[in-house]
């Protein structure tokens, strides 16, 4: 029986790879970008995170006050720089991101023991987080980025928020490798102390000897330190990577 068998024609197999390529050439410049956007967001907020963190250690008098000098927070070297104007302290971050642009960063403080936040660095600390965490939730989803970006985003959000309850809080001391931060209710004035300690592979929460509230995972270790007007945490993850914090609780 004389049986035709129909296949692809040369010119059919020539506009698929014609239209194959078309989306290549446009799809790898944009997940370019992407990635590199990511990268950049992730090295600002490493960046803000130390500039804040040695303004923080100046402020308490645990730091000496330097004119100028270079760190190197995430893979970039930062020109650090500080400056007295007036009754206020400012500091400085300067830095050339994956774009090859040149970008600055820069906090104001009131050069006095206050406790907590002032309203600009609240504000900035704010916009960083809004603007930053929904972009690099879509570019990790997008490109499924190496495991160590999004483990140092976790840890510094980790920092943040720890942070943020010990600044609220009317005292904070160490015991046994745990951390109690004492707070009072703005409501009824009650007092309530919060244990934060490892509990398995997780860093745990704790109100009142109670509840369940899991800070960060995938922790193989952390250690608290106690100093005077400061603690010092070092976190080491399963995966062997190390991160240190200097939280500063004006008395």
């Amino acid at each position: 029986m004389w049986k035709k068998d129909k296949g692809f024609t040369l010119f059919e197999t020539l506009i698929a790879s014609l239209l194959l390529f078309s989306m290549l050439t446009i799809l790898l410049p944009l997940l370019s970008i992407i990635a590199k956007e990511q990268y950049n967001s992730i090295e600002k907020v490493q960046i803000t995170s130390k500039l804040h963190d040695d303004m923080q250690g100046v402020l308490a008098g645990a730091a000496p006050f330097q004119d100028y000098y270079t760190v190197t927070p995430y893979q970039t070297p930062a020109a650090f720089s500080f400056s007295l104007e007036g009754e206020y302290l400012k500091g400085c971050a300067e830095w050339t991101n994956a774009k090859q642009k040149k970008r600055v960063n820069a906090f104001t403080r009131l050069w006095s023991n206050t406790k907590g936040f002032t309203f600009i660095s609240m504000l900035v600390a704010m916009t960083v987080l809004v603007l930053t965490l929904p972009f690099v939730s879509y570019a990790l989803s997008a490109l499924q980025l190496k495991q160590t970006n999004t483990e140092a985003l976790s840890v510094q959000q980790f920092f943040t928020q720890l942070h943020y309850d010990v600044m609220s809080s009317s005292s904070a001391h160490v015991a046994n490798n745990q951390l109690y931060i004492r707070a009072a209710d703005r409501n009824d004035h009650t007092e309530s102390i919060a244990r934060v300690s490892l509990y398995n592979n997780t860093v745990r929460r704790q109100v009142n000897g109670l509840g369940h509230e899991i800070y960060l995972r995938q922790v193989a270790d952390i250690t608290f330190e106690e100093h005077a007007n400061a603690i010092y945490l070092t976190i080491t993850k399963e995966s062997g990577d190390v991160y240190e914090k200097t939280i500063y609780n004006y008395p």
